[in-house]
């Protein structure tokens, strides 16, 4: 096999962490479909928060969130226990046969090259099981016959063999990073602090933050960039999830890797991105004093449906200073909605909702998880999917990071200055 060959597999490899918080997309014919397993659309709620202080699932107690049916029989934890191994499986088949005589290289360094993300993703799956499990079987290479022996290792053993995993993609992965759609040395150094941290190597973990936050490629947005700025209204934060404007292509230094969706583009919508369906309030359920649809299904509305509620703390409480922080931005997120539907006596009159409206159908929606401003390219769509590119990674992210190495070495200064760092941009108007 060569390196056309090896490149296959890894792409395998970013579809199926894509596939974590993703649906598989009907309209694809099911050979299609079915090798891109996706989880049950309210399993991956879990990556977005539900179950933590900022979100919870709308019954309050399904789906993660009722810890007395928690355990190996739930298809939710077995779903995740399947698709991590499944990550962790096809890895080792690339690192495995990667040294084997077979393998047609160029150099080493093309070898490695493949190495180094085949390496990233098997650390980043098993990452995921350690938080998730503690204890897991530690698998190091390609399994080639049935076995049926397999025991847990200790959590230090396996979180120091991801470290390994992603010092050698750190080393070995590119240093250029063009578009964010792909791993480089950043992606793996974001996961090594992170690491560092949980072992509480705290000189590695600041290294490793600072290595990104010291290149030039990387930093925060401060100023409009990318395909909206010509929009009346908008900030710098807005821009940074409106559609295209994850690329680093659109000026965006702050992505450091992305996941990709792209309507229209084969293999770019065969599964598409869930954020809206899962986080948005369920605003077409909202009627006018005259018993109307209050806000039409369009290619604006889109479909969110709320499967995860956002806490109180997070509607008022969270902010530090709830009317001059861009994040909370009349733009970034909706607190107010208007009734749309030419047909009511009422049009134009911002709803008031009912106290049965509170829980569902009407809440702030935080507009980076829809296509804020714009139409959905697929025009109204039911399944409530957007196709703007996620972010795994940014250098936001870093920043706090290296604040959390900072304070475990016990310098709240600098800890502080970090923080700070955040804070003066989201007051940067």
């Amino acid at each position: 096999m060569n390196k056309a060959g090896f490149d296959a597999g890894v792409t395998g490899l970013y579809a199926k962490v894509r596939a974590l918080i993703a649906k598989s997309n009907s309209s694809y014919p099911d050979a299609i479909r079915s090798s891109q397993s996706t989880l049950d659309e309210k399993s991956w709620e879990v990556f977005f928060g539900q179950g933590a202080d900022i979100g919870y699932h709308i019954d309050k107690k399904s789906y993660i969130t009722d810890y007395s049916t928690l355990n190996s029989s739930d298809n939710n934890v077995a779903g995740f226990w399947t698709r991590f191994y499944s990550i962790v499986k096809d890895a080792n088949v690339i690192i495995t046969r990667a040294e084997q005589p077979e393998a047609i290289w160029a150099s080493d360094a093309e070898k490695n090259g493949i190495l180094a993300e085949a390496r990233f993703f098997r650390a980043f799956a098993y990452r995921a099981l350690l938080w998730f499990w503690g204890d897991v079987p530690l698998l190091k290479e390609e399994i080639t016959e049935p076995k049926f022996d397999y025991v847990r290792s200790p959590k230090a053993e396996v979180l120091q063999f991801v470290i390994e995993d992603l010092e050698f993609a750190a080393a070995n992965l590119p240093k250029e990073n063009e578009t964010g759609a792909r791993l480089s040395q950043a992606a793996a150094n974001y996961l090594l602090a992170e690491s560092y941290i949980a072992t509480e190597q705290w000189d590695k973990a600041i290294t490793a933050a600072s290595s990104i936050l010291n290149d030039p490629q990387y930093d925060l947005m401060r100023t409009r960039f990318g395909s909206r700025t010509s929009d009346t209204g908008g900030d710098v934060y807005w821009d940074l999830f409106r559609m295209g404007n994850q690329d680093r292509k659109s000026g965006n230094k702050e992505n450091i890797w992305a996941l990709q969706f792209q309507f229209g583009v084969s293999g770019g919508d065969v599964v598409t991105n869930m954020v809206e369906r899962a986080w948005g309030p369920f605003l077409e359920r909202l009627k006018t004093p005259d018993n109307k649809a209050a806000i039409l299904k369009d290619e604006y509305l889109g479909r969110p449906v709320t499967f995860i509620r956002i806490t109180p703390w997070v509607e008022q409480e969270m902010w530090d200073d709830f009317n001059n922080d861009m994040r909370n931005s009349e733009y970034n997120v909706q607190r107010s909605f208007y009734i749309n539907n030419p047909e009511s006596a009422n049009f134009g009159e911002k709803i008031i909702p009912k106290s049965s409206d509170l829980d569902r159908n009407h809440f702030p929606y935080f507009k980076k998880f829809t296509h804020a401003g714009g139409p959905h390219p697929q025009g109204y769509d039911a399944g409530g999917n957007i196709y703007n590119d996620w972010y795994m990674f940014r250098v936001a992210g870093v920043y706090l990071l290296r604040a959390e190495a900072y304070l475990g070495k016990g310098q709240p200064g600098l800890a502080a200055d970090d923080i700070n760092k955040l804070r003066e941009r989201a007051h940067h108007h």
